[in-house]
């Protein structure tokens, strides 16, 4: 499982219903420009690096039986604008739009 997110506003999680291979997963991180640095079968860890200030967060994917779970949080600092919880929303936007084309 991944860690629980802390108190600051920094991180999101969450967990969506997921039947699919773990390779969709990867092609949409790479898709939204994230740096694939560890993967197996059923979890992938990437970064994403902001354009401005180049602040690094880590993103990963944990695939349970049907569900896949979602972290992502900044590395620095304490308020993120909302970035982690936008860049999980435009995930499972592409993960969605890819599943309905199949």
């Amino acid at each position: 499982m991944l860690k629980p997110c802390p108190d600051s506003p920094n991180c999101y999680k969450t967990s969506i219903s997921y039947n699919k291979k773990i390779m969709q997963a990867k092609n949409a991180v790479s898709e939204m420009g994230g740096k694939i640095v560890d993967s197996n079968n059923d979890y992938i860890h990437a970064l994403f690096t902001s354009m401005f200030f180049k602040f690094v967060d880590d993103f990963e994917l944990k695939l349970t039986e049907n569900h896949l779970h979602i972290r992502s949080s900044s590395r620095a600092g304490y308020y993120d604008f909302g970035a982690n919880k936008r860049r999980i929303n435009q995930f499972i936007g592409l993960v969605d739009n890819k599943i309905s084309r199949v």
